[in-house]
């Protein structure tokens, strides 16, 4: 039978180019294989000595290369360092940048000096307030600002002394305040140095321990244009009796003494850096006290050398030890010391003297240990050089320390001075037309400090 499909000569072309392709690909890899073979033999029958040779040569080689990387760790750390120190050169740049901020904003709000105190208006000033002369008040130049002291010196306003009825030696409860915001003297703001020694005042009329914590109860510190003072903190807590926000023309009258006058060195807040003021925890200070003071408020007024001397604020007190300053009221009559407070003005009422009645301390020894102890020192020769200012720092992050219990709280050793206040002070009192009408108080409360508080003492050392 004849078939009846036919060959395709094409199929049969394909096929014969296949296989002579495979054929030649196996000849190449037989031949490639023994090469392989070939070079494995050779190799095997290298010296083992070469390659021991290449192992050292190749350890050297790493070993060199850690040496050369050394050098490098030391560059990378230099470079971090410097990249650290010019971190810390833009901060303190920018330190710089918000004290001349401060400094400008003090002179924006100083009013224009053109009353500014005179040589001989100081020697004046300085002796009816008894400034000693061992802290060498100077007198600023007249494009100076209270910023500007000069090395060794601190500025002080007129007003300090005029109207927040401050003293040489300085208050302690004051400089405890000073101490425990760090704040320095010169950027205290009047009015907020007024508000601390009416706290002080309120507190002495009342037996009260004047404490930190306790004055923290009534008030936070606040920020204002470059000076930092206090302000009333919310709540119903109050302890004078009609708010004070402004006092006219205080930051043209200035000028130096001798940083003697303040126990620290403390710099100068922005307001970025002025530590926020947290209410006192319970605890902290007597809230009985608080109470008394609140239903006892007294307004902010200056008062006379005679009457801070009752208070132990002044030292200023030169007259026979076997007798006491009074206060005559229009009626002829001797007033007790919270009627006086009460006074329109009570810086101008007549005083007068009594001998000391039985049993009753001499009024220095009575109010001994409310001031802090001024250590003068005598430079060998007077120098005439001019006076460089003292460069400003700032306080970045400065933090309050925290509070530690007073010795004030509730039942603390106090409670026999405050005894001797008549109950009836927590009433409200009738009054005249220039408020000083009768008082509940009993008369010449002994004013006499209580046994130190660890606050107190930890503060002057």
């Amino acid at each position: 039978m004849i078939p009846l499909t036919v060959p395709s000569l094409v199929a049969s072309l394909a096929t014969a180019e296949a296989k002579g392709f495979l054929t030649k690909l196996g000849a190449q890899v037989e031949m490639q294989g023994g090469l392989i073979h070939d070079h494995t033999v050779r190799l095997g029958e290298l010296s083992p000595a070469l390659f021991e040779r290449c192992d050292g040569e190749i350890g050297e080689l790493f070993t060199r290369s850690g040496a050369r990387a050394a050098p490098w760790h030391a560059i990378s750390d230099t470079q971090m360092e410097n990249r650290e120190l010019r971190l810390q050169i833009a901060k303190g740049r920018r330190a710089r940048l918000d004290l001349a901020e401060i400094v400008d904003s003090m002179r924006r709000g100083q009013e224009p000096r053109g009353d500014e105190i005179t040589d001989e208006e100081l020697r004046e000033f300085t002796s009816e307030y008894y400034i000693p002369s061992a802290l060498h008040p100077v007198v600023p130049a007249a494009d100076a600002s209270i910023a500007d002291f000069p090395v060794g010196k601190v500025g002080v306003y007129t007003r300090f002394f005029e109207f927040a009825n401050q003293r040489v030696p300085l208050s302690l409860f004051m400089c405890n305040v000073l101490n425990h915001y760090r704040l320095h003297i010169s950027q205290l703001h009047c009015i907020g140095a007024a508000k601390i020694t009416n706290f002080e005042v309120n507190c002495r009329l009342l037996a009260i321990h004047p404490t930190v914590h306790l004055f923290r109860a009534f008030y936070h510190t606040s920020w204002s244009n470059g000076w930092v003072s206090f302000a009333k903190r919310a709540g119903r807590l109050q302890c004078y009796t009609e708010k004070l926000d402004a006092l006219r023309r205080w930051r043209e009258m200035f000028f130096w003494v001798d940083d003697a006058l303040v126990p620290w060195d403390f710099a100068f807040y922005t307001q970025g850096s002025l530590p926020r003021d947290e209410r006192p925890p319970p605890g902290s200070y007597s809230i009985e006290d608080a109470e008394l003071i609140n239903e006892n408020r007294i307004p902010i007024n200056a008062y006379s050398e005679a009457f801070l001397c009752h208070m132990g604020i002044s030292r200023n007190y030169f007259q026979s030890p076997e007798e006491v300053p009074t206060f005559i009221g229009d009626d002829g009559r001797e007033m007790d010391l919270f009627s006086v407070v009460h006074l329109s003005k009570p810086k101008l009422v007549t005083e007068g003297v009594r001998p000391l009645r039985d049993g009753e301390e001499p009024l220095l020894e009575s109010t001994a240990g409310r001031t802090m102890e001024l250590v003068l020192e005598q430079p060998e020769a007077e120098s005439t050089d001019v006076l460089a200012p003292t460069p400003l720092r700032s306080v970045p992050g400065a933090i309050v320390e925290p509070p530690r219990p007073d010795a004030a709280s509730v039942g603390s050793s106090e409670d026999a001075d405050v005894a001797e206040v008549d109950s009836g002070l927590k009433r409200k009192r009738a009054t005249g037309d220039d408020g000083a009408g009768p008082s509940k108080r009993v008369r010449h409360v002994s004013l006499g400090l209580s046994t130190s508080t660890e606050e107190e003492t930890t503060a002057v050392a």
